[in-house]
C-alpha cells in the first residue's frame, strides 16, 4: 500500500468511526443483538447478521407437518441470495412451530374456503394464514412480520398490481423471489446502529 492510499484508507476509517459515542459501544463487538427489532430479532456474530423470526401456529388446523413445510419454504425463499450488508453476510432464520408462545402468533385458517392470508400490519405479530395456501405465501407474510410492506396495490377488479420496479420481488408479485433491497430494509429496521457501523466500516 502506498503512503497516499494508506492515508486515504485511514481517513475513510476515521470518517466511519468519528461519530461513534464510545460510551454506548457494546461489551462484545463480535456478538450483539439489535435493539430495534419489530417482531424479528437481528443478531450480529462476527461478520454474520442473522435475522430471526419465531412463529407459533394456532388453531384446529395447525399441525407439525404444516409448520415444517412453512418453515422450510420461508428459509429457502429468504436465503436464496448471497446477501450482504457492507462487509457482513446476512441470513434469515425462521422457526415455525405448531402451538407454543412465540412472539408471532398465526391462526391457521381452514382449507377450501378461498381466504386470503394476512398479518395485522407491517411489523405485526398476529394474523391468519390458510392451510391450503402455497408455501410461498408464508414467506411473503413473514416479510411483513419482519417489517416489510407490500409493494403492490389491488386495483378495482381485485387484481394485485406490482408497484413500479417491484414486479419481480417477493413483496410485489406472487411467487417471486426476495432481493437485496428487501435485505437492506430488514437490516435497517431490525439491526442496531453500532452493528450497522461495524458491518459498513470494520469488516
Amino acid at each position: 500500500m502506498t503512503r497516499v492510499s494508506a492515508a486515504i484508507s485511514i481517513r475513510i476509517r476515521l470518517g466511519c468511526w468519528g461519530a461513534i459515542n464510545t460510551s454506548i459501544f457494546p461489551p462484545n463487538p463480535n456478538s450483539w443483538s439489535g435493539p430495534k427489532g419489530l417482531d424479528a430479532t437481528a443478531v450480529r456474530a462476527g461478520n454474520t447478521i442473522t435475522i430471526n423470526s419465531n412463529i407459533s401456529l394456532q388453531g384446529a388446523h395447525a399441525n407439525d407437518a404444516l409448520a415444517g413445510a412453512w418453515q422450510k419454504s420461508i428459509n429457502e425463499i429468504w436465503n436464496k441470495g448471497d446477501w450482504k450488508y457492507g462487509g457482513c453476510k446476512v441470513k434469515i432464520n425462521a422457526s415455525v412451530k405448531s402451538g407454543g408462545t412465540a412472539k408471532n402468533n398465526i391462526n391457521v385458517g381452514a382449507p377450501g374456503v378461498g381466504g386470503r392470508s394476512f398479518v395485522n400490519g407491517v411489523g405485526g405479530n398476529s394474523g391468519t394464514w390458510y392451510a391450503d395456501d402455497k408455501p410461498w405465501v408464508a414467506a411473503h407474510e413473514t416479510g411483513h412480520l419482519m417489517g416489510l410492506d407490500d409493494r403492490y396495490k389491488d386495483n378495482s377488479s381485485g387484481r394485485s398490481v406490482p408497484d413500479k420496479g417491484w414486479g419481480n420481488n417477493i413483496m410485489g408479485a406472487f411467487e417471486k423471489p426476495a432481493d437485496q433491497r428487501n435485505i437492506d430494509e430488514l437490516v435497517a429496521k431490525n439491526l442496531g446502529i453500532i452493528d450497522k457501523i461495524l458491518c459498513k466500516c470494520w469488516y
